[in-house]
C-alpha cells in the first residue's frame, strides 16, 4: 500500500519534470534555429527602418511579431516599447521598457521612454531619476541633459540645475541656452561671479543673446565691477 501511495506521489512530479525538460529543449532548439533567427532579424530591420521614417504603426507590427519569436532580447523589448509609446499605448510602453531593463539595466534608451511617460503623467521626481540614470550611462547625451536641467528649473531645484548644466559640453548645440539657464540658477543662489562666467559663455556662443548681456551688466553693478565692459567679455 505504501509503495502504491508513493507511486501516486512521484508520478506527477516525474511528469512535470519531463514536460519541463521537453520545453527547455524546444526553447534551446528554437534559439539555435537559423530560420527563426533570420525571421527576427528581418522583422527587426523592417521595424527599425519604419521607425526612422515615422511609420510607427508599421514598426509596431514588426516589433510585435519579432517579440513573439523572442521575448528576452533587451534591445527588441526597448524598440517594441518605443513603438508602443509613439502609438499612444502608454501602459504597455511602460511595461515593456521596464522589461527591457529587467533583461539589461544598461539599455539606456529605455530610461528615456520611462522618463517621457513619467513627465506625461506629471511625476517629475520619477522623470528626474530616469533622466539622471540615462546620463550616468550616456554622459554625452546633450538632449537628455537639457531636458533634465529645464525639468529641475521648473521644480525650482537650483542646485540640480547647476549640476545638470555645469558640465554641458562646449561646442555642442544648445550650449548658449544651457549656460544661460545655469547663470540664472547661479544668480538665484547668489553665486554672482560664477553666474557672470556662465552668462559670458552664453554670450560668447551667441553674441545676439541680449538677455545674457543684460544679466552681465546687472551682476557687474551688483559686484561693483563696473570697470569691465560687456564688449570685453564677448
Amino acid at each position: 500500500m505504501r509503495e502504491k501511495n508513493l507511486f501516486k506521489f512521484v508520478l506527477p512530479l516525474f511528469i512535470i519534470f519531463f514536460a519541463s525538460a521537453i520545453f527547455s529543449i524546444k526553447a534551446t532548439a528554437e534559439e539555435l534555429d537559423p530560420r527563426i533567427e533570420s525571421a527576427i532579424y528581418s522583422l527587426y530591420s523592417s521595424g527599425a527602418y519604419k521607425s526612422r521614417i515615422g511609420d510607427w504603426n508599421g514598426a509596431l507590427l514588426d516589433f510585435e511579431r519579432a517579440y513573439k519569436l523572442r521575448q528576452t532580447s533587451s534591445e527588441l523589448l526597448y524598440r517594441y516599447a518605443e513603438a508602443l509609446l509613439k502609438t499612444g499605448r502608454f501602459k504597455e510602453a511602460e511595461k515593456f521598457a521596464s522589461r527591457a531593463l529587467d533583461e539589461d539595466s544598461t539599455v539606456s534608451d529605455a530610461y528615456l521612454i520611462l522618463a517621457e511617460l513619467a513627465m506625461n503623467s506629471g511625476d517629475l521626481d520619477k522623470a528626474d531619476r530616469y533622466l539622471s540614470r540615462r546620463l550616468e550611462l550616456k554622459k554625452d547625451d546633450i538632449e537628455s541633459r537639457m531636458r533634465l536641467g529645464l525639468l529641475r528649473e521648473n521644480r525650482n531645484d537650483l542646485e540640480g540645475v547647476v549640476s545638470a548644466f555645469k558640465d554641458y559640453p562646449a561646442l555642442k548645440p544648445g550650449v548658449a541656452i544651457a549656460n544661460f539657464h545655469l547663470g540664472i540658477a547661479l544668480t538665484r543662489l547668489k553665486r554672482y561671479e560664477e553666474a557672470i562666467d556662465a552668462f559670458k559663455t552664453s554670450l560668447r556662443e551667441n553674441p545676439d543673446y541680449i538677455e545674457a548681456a543684460e544679466n552681465i551688466a546687472i551682476l557687474s553693478e551688483e559686484l561693483n565691477n563696473d570697470s569691465e565692459t560687456i564688449e570685453g567679455w564677448q
